[in-house]
């Protein structure tokens, strides 16, 4: 007997399996990167290093059946499984890092404004990212309409609340928009 057919056959390690961990390697790091960035302002987002956590799963799932005939097509599933999980959490993160951001701005700042003789101030964190719950303000009926951020002047947009008696003041005008939400001071 010749010594091939004594030795069992070593199975190969897949090339392709390689590429995709390394594939998911460099999707679970843009992951983290994008879960890092609205964390300074606030710990809301934290959940999404979940989708980091799935990602090295997939990764070690991967490493263990490296050996097996078709792991490159469980490798192939994992990716698109990762691109559209771990990609709407980043999506997320990246929004609303911008977000609050340019509401970070504001933050330790006395945000009123005046309409006639009432007062309306922002509490330092209501927010809204959708303007349908807001319609416009006709000016031509209000005497004095005054905007001011920590005592200076402003120019900003309002808007009033369909819902309720508050305001709200357009800081921002892409995509959604971005607005404070100033109440009536009591």
């Amino acid at each position: 007997m010749d010594n091939e057919t004594i030795q069992p056959k070593k199975k190969r390690i897949s090339i392709l399996a390689i590429i995709e961990i390394i594939i998911l390697t460099f999707g679970v790091l843009q992951s983290v990167s994008s879960t890092v960035k609205p964390l300074p302002y606030t710990l809301r987002y934290v959940w999404c290093f979940i989708f980091a956590l799935l990602g090295i799963a997939m990764i070690a799932v991967l490493i263990v059946l490296i050996r097996k005939r078709f792991v490159w097509l469980l490798g192939f599933a994992f990716i698109i499984i990762y691109l559209f999980a771990a990609g709407s959490g980043a999506f997320t993160c990246e929004l609303n890092a911008s977000r609050l951001r340019r509401v970070d701005y504001f933050r330790n700042k006395e945000v009123i404004a005046t309409i006639n003789d009432t007062t309306y101030t922002w509490d330092g964190e209501s927010v809204l990212y959708d303007r349908s719950n807001l319609e416009s303000i006709d000016y031509s009926t209000l005497e004095k309409v005054i905007v001011t951020i920590d005592g200076e002047e402003s120019s900003y947009g309002l808007l009033h609340c369909i819902d309720s008696s508050d305001l709200a003041i357009e800081v921002y005008g892409g995509g959604t928009g971005i607005f404070l939400i100033l109440s009536p001071k009591e």
